[in-house]
């Protein structure tokens, strides 16, 4: 695909959650969905693993804990990308630009 045409189905995404729903509502409800699936996977075990009284149980629990903040952080993130991407490319453009004017 060309540059143009990726944009362009991005604008699409956009536009549509916008309207109250689309693709973007469907990506954020997907996104959302996968964290909470491996987090709670996770998390599960390191519960598990410090109920049965496991070597490293509380080992395991902590790092469910915290690669369910990470997942979520990046879910999050992701989708606050795909809503604001024209702006970002925008400030990126100029940032770019201004630091070759001055080269």
């Amino acid at each position: 695909m060309r540059i143009r045409q990726i944009l362009d189905l991005l604008d699409g995404y956009r536009k549509n959650a916008h309207q109250g729903g689309g693709r973007l509502a469907n990506l954020k409800r997907f996104l959302f969905l996968y964290a909470n699936l491996f987090s709670l996977i996770w998390i599960g075990y390191g519960t598990y693993a410090v109920v049965a009284d496991q070597p490293n149980g509380q080992f395991l629990l902590g790092f469910g804990v915290a690669f369910a903040i990470v997942i979520f952080a990046a879910s999050w993130f992701s989708y606050w990308l795909m809503g604001h991407y024209k702006r970002i490319d925008q400030m990126a453009k100029h940032v770019f630009s201004s630091s070759r004017k001055q080269r």
